[in-house]
């Protein structure tokens, strides 16, 4: 018996001292045995999540792309404001209307139904705008997106250099025309519609617009609504890439009887984050 326990005695003699190399640690993440060895070892106590991949990058379909939210941005100026003065100065009175420019005043109710027609037409020109597209891609429908682009969208050549391009909206049931010359005058007639139709029908408002770049800068903006006598001169100044500074001068013609209009000068500042 004495023999027997000599023998296991000398195994574990033997064994000991590879058990204690091997680590008694090793067999869960992050434990050692040697001091030495845990200074050298550099453990990672947080995965940091890594960046998302841009799934948009290589995908052409987007909700809003440019051309459709510089078409959003012209009629939402046409109908609540030129500049970020005009539109802030829009609040409730004391007897709850709603200010316009030139001192045009509306009810809540008003206010409201101008709004949500705003908010029908971007729907509609939102799915008029994907149809299109879809339309362009498949060729069972490209002939029918062809004509369509056909009768809405004409551009005459008057003379060299000077071009003007008609396109009419199914969606807002306006009529846009504008002019091309070499002086890079931007002019531009809208002759607006009832909205609740489709298709052409009397018009009910005639809006003039021509601006021009001063350079360094500055741009100048005029608008006349023929109808209803209104009309804005607006200046603009680029300050920073995400701030300007306008001035807004509006008044309205005289030949109108609007005796609530009023003539107004509006110095704004915009930052955009």
């Amino acid at each position: 018996m004495k023999a027997f326990f000599l023998k296991i005695l000398l195994l574990f003699t033997v064994i000991l001292p590879f058990i204690a190399k091997a680590g008694v640690g090793d067999g869960h993440p992050g434990y050692v045995s040697d001091v030495e060895e845990e200074r050298l070892t550099r453990n990672v106590e947080m995965n940091l999540v890594s960046p998302p991949v841009d799934n948009y990058s290589n995908n052409n379909w987007v909700v809003f792309d440019d051309e459709l939210t510089k078409e959003f941005q012209h009629r939402y100026e046409e109908r609540f404001g030129r500049s970020d003065a005009e539109r802030n100065i829009v609040s409730p009175g004391r007897f709850d209307q709603f200010e316009y420019q030139t001192g045009v005043s509306v009810s809540v109710e008003e206010d409201q139904k101008r709004k949500r027609v705003f908010g029908e037409f971007m729907m509609k020109r939102l799915t008029e705008h994907h149809l299109d597209q879809y339309a362009k891609s498949k060729p069972a429908f490209k002939s029918v997106y062809e004509l369509k682009e056909k009768i809405s969208n004409a551009t005459v050549e008057v003379q060299k250099g000077y071009k003007v391009r008609l396109r009419y909206s199914y969606s807002g049931n306006y009529l846009l025309l504008r002019v091309e010359n070499p002086y890079e005058i931007r002019t531009a007639v809208t002759m607006e519609m009832d909205p609740s139709q489709f298709g052409p029908s009397e018009v009910q408002e005639t809006i003039l617009s021509v601006g021009y770049s001063l350079g360094n800068g500055y741009d100048i903006d005029t608008h006349l609504k023929v109808n209803s006598g209104d009309y804005s001169v607006v200046g603009s100044k680029s300050l920073a890439p995400n701030m300007a500074a306008t001035l807004t001068a509006a008044s309205y013609s005289q030949q109108v009887d609007r005796p609530e209009a009023e003539d107004l000068i509006l110095l704004g500042f915009t930052w955009n984050q």
